[in-house]
């Protein structure tokens, strides 16, 4: 049975500072999961993670309260958002970055995306790959072939310059990324899924990326990496 948790310091368990949903019916592994981040620079720019950090450097502890059961996912979500509502309400200073009630720990494909990837990758299917990739020769390209590779590179990097894109953070024109869909991304990833969840996740829900037919992780990252970064 899911269920909705919050996060304190623990000398100070009644001031709330982050809202948070789990799968299980103990926040448990989703508490050791945010302690856990806390120790990887990648998601220190978090607020929840940075706070974590904070109160662990300056020796004191991080405890969970735990708030509410949920017969459903669902109704989880609905029960987080309205908690993060009902506590910026009352004033508690939350590290939430979003309303909540759209991302969580608990994500999984559906079984009609289970049948497909079962029926795709059939025991022939499987035994090739494994074959091929073990035997597979390192790519050699000839002077000419280098050529025409940094020509393409070149090409590719004025046109990122002519459109103002950064290497590394933006991911094209900002105005291509609905704010909606950087709340959602945001919402995944404060909740625990990783980059790769968060675009398949993406494209199940058929949200359209700013580039190609299909998200990848890298463009969750950079999704990330550029409002963090602000």
């Amino acid at each position: 049975m899911p269920c909705v948790y919050a996060l304190v310091d623990s000398v100070e368990p009644k001031k709330y500072r982050y809202i948070g949903i789990s799968k299980y019916d103990t926040p448990e592994k989703r508490f050791k999961a945010h302690l856990n981040a806390s120790k990887t620079e990648r998601d220190l720019r978090l607020p929840v993670y940075k706070w974590i950090k904070s109160i662990v450097d300056s020796g004191g502890s991080v405890a969970y309260v735990l708030l509410d059961y949920a017969p459903s996912w669902e109704k989880a979500c609905d029960l987080e958002a309205f908690y993060i509502k009902k506590y910026r309400e009352e004033n508690f200073k939350l590290l939430n970055l979003t309303d909540g009630g759209e991302g969580g720990f608990g994500y999984t494909h559906s079984e009609e995306t289970k049948e497909k990837i079962r029926s795709f990758w059939t025991k022939e299917k499987r035994d090739w790959q494994r074959k091929n990739t073990n035997s597979r020769d390192p790519h050699i390209h000839d002077e000419a072939a280098k050529e025409r590779m940094q020509t393409i590179a070149k090409d590719v990097h004025k046109d990122r310059r002519e459109r103002g894109v950064v290497w590394g953070k933006d991911m094209g024109p900002k105005e291509e990324v609905d704010e909606e869909v950087v709340a959602l991304v945001l919402s995944y990833r404060e909740s625990g899924i990783g980059y790769r969840s968060i675009a398949a996740k993406l494209d199940e829900a058929k949200i359209k990326p700013p580039r190609g037919e299909a998200w990848s992780h890298t463009t969750v990252k950079r999704i990330i990496d550029r409002r963090l970064d602000k």
